[in-house]
């Protein structure tokens, strides 16, 4: 098992949303969360490509999420991945 190194300040946090849209449609509280992660532990969250699509996106193309969580997991400069909801 391979145990992840603790956060440091100004690491990258990808933000994925895996299982629904929520950022699209609560965009001031996806907002707020993104400071609240840069407020609380001093890292830098990111938005991957299609955190923002639209619901019907969202459900129609499936391999678009996953294609965020992959790209977050090949990009060397992210230090952890969190999901924005589900």
């Amino acid at each position: 098992m391979k145990i992840p190194k603790k956060l440091q300040t100004g690491d990258m946090v990808a933000i994925i949303s895996p299982s629904f849209a929520g950022p699209n449609i609560f965009h001031d509280r996806y907002a707020a969360g993104c400071k609240q992660l840069e407020a609380a532990f001093g890292v830098c969250p990111i938005s991957m490509k299609h955190t923002f699509i639209t619901p019907k996106k969202s459900t129609k193309h499936p391999e678009l999420r996953a294609q965020d969580l992959m790209d977050a997991f090949k990009n060397p400069d992210v230090k952890a991945i969190i999901a924005s909801i589900g």
